[in-house]
């Protein structure tokens, strides 16, 4: 499982989901020395479900939300190796722009290599081109990809450097595909930021948007981003969110449960169908954003035909810890893991740090998810490496 391919950009308050593409095509290099074979989820589907069989060492490379830079640097990289894939997309995110942009196979030198354009998202052209070639199939990733409040509790506001740029995705839906990077510009600081869940997972609330407006006047008639040099900006903040309940009933709706399964399907069915009718092609699968299936959700995709996803918190932990991915467990589910060497998690993402795996340690890792006895014994041959990365990067 992948998201970004590409060049780290420390702008991007993500960047540790890029895998940087030197190590990618390490990984590649050893799959093909390696003996490895790719495949697409349509062959994941056939080899699960309907036993039919697949090449010795298959692998199912996959990458998540459909950004730029998996055409300008994993696609001719796969092309390069003769490996393929899926990609995931959300029609929200698509670029409106209709030129292929320039990818590493169209450049002659390293100065043009440092002016290649990533950051973003595919266009439908690019998308099309991939996944006509057979090299990255085009998959549903639903529709919107965004979190919604789903309680009055504030538990943040918008300030300068925050991770909420989701509120930005909500604030200006026509721009989703030019916002992978927040515009300080155009986010509304000192909006206030309400307990959320991802879109498919819970039922939201609606947000009375003149409270809102009010907290972020207050912030802009205080200095704006200069507001938050003070020490006490967030209590500043938590008084006159307070006074404005007084005024403002905070919460205008609350979804119903039948409107909630309804924005479901409206999202599943969407997504199916624009993929469908830009890439003239059939979309049978899924990968639920940020892993929000509900048993609910699980069975509109199904009736909507979708035939296979990718494993979701609709299970518990243990549950998708045991999905071996053969026919021996007829599960229309697909389990996946991150080739990283080390991860890890302190207070909040910009502290995040996530060591892409070099190739033949991604073999290793292959190896272990395989067949987990048989590898255990050469993981602890290499646990001193990890910890020795650790020391260097904690």
């Amino acid at each position: 499982m992948y998201h970004s391919i590409g060049v780290v950009n420390k702008r991007w308050h993500w960047n540790y989901l890029t895998c940087p593409y030197k190590v990618f095509e390490s990984q590649l290099k050893w799959l093909k020395k390696t003996g490895y074979n790719t495949l697409n989820f349509q062959e994941i589907y056939d080899y699960i479900m309907n036993d039919i069989p697949i090449p010795k060492n298959s692998i199912f490379l996959n990458f998540d939300d459909g950004y730029l830079d998996n055409y300008v640097y994993a696609y001719p990289l796969l092309k390069k190796y003769g490996m393929k894939g899926t990609v995931f997309v959300n029609p929200d995110f698509v670029d409106t722009s209709e030129k292929l942009r320039t990818t590493i196979d169209d450049i002659n030198s390293e100065k043009e290599e440092r002016g290649l354009d990533s950051i973003g998202f595919c266009n439908w052209k690019e998308l099309k081109k991939m996944d006509e070639e057979g090299v990255l199939d085009v998959q549903s990733h639903a529709k919107t990809h965004t979190w919604y409040p789903i309680s009055d509790k504030i538990v943040d506001f918008r300030h300068p450097k925050d991770d909420f740029v989701w509120m930005d995705w909500n604030d200006f839906e026509e721009e989703k595909p030019h916002l992978q990077l927040i515009d300080w510009n155009k986010a509304k600081l000192g909006k206030a930021i309400f307990e959320h869940e991802k879109a498919l997972s819970s039922k939201r609330v609606f947000i009375n948007e003149d409270f809102q407006t009010e907290l972020h006047q207050f912030v802009k008639k205080n200095g704006n981003e200069e507001f938050f040099n003070q020490k006490d900006w967030k209590k500043q903040l938590e008084t006159v969110a307070n006074n404005l309940k007084s005024k403002y009933k905070v919460v205008t709706k609350y979804e119903s449960n039948n409107e909630y399964l309804a924005r479901i399907k409206h999202e599943l069915a969407f997504t199916k169908k624009e993929i469908e009718q830009n890439l003239n092609k059939e979309v049978n699968f899924i990968c639920w954003p940020g892993g929000s299936a509900t048993k609910e959700g699980m069975k509109i995709a199904t009736e909507l035909g979708y035939l296979m996803s990718t494993a979701a918190r609709d299970l518990t932990h243990a549950e998708r810890k045991s999905i071996v991915n053969t026919p021996k467990q007829k599960i229309n589910r697909v389990s996946r893991f991150t080739p990283v060497m080390l991860n890890q998690w302190k207070n909040n993402d910009d502290d995040a740090i996530m060591i892409y795996s070099p190739g033949w340690f991604f073999v290793l890792q292959l190896m272990r998810f395989q067949n987990k006895y048989l590898a255990k014994y050469w993981m602890r041959y290499i646990i001193y490496i990890i910890i020795k990365i650790k020391k260097l990067y904690v």
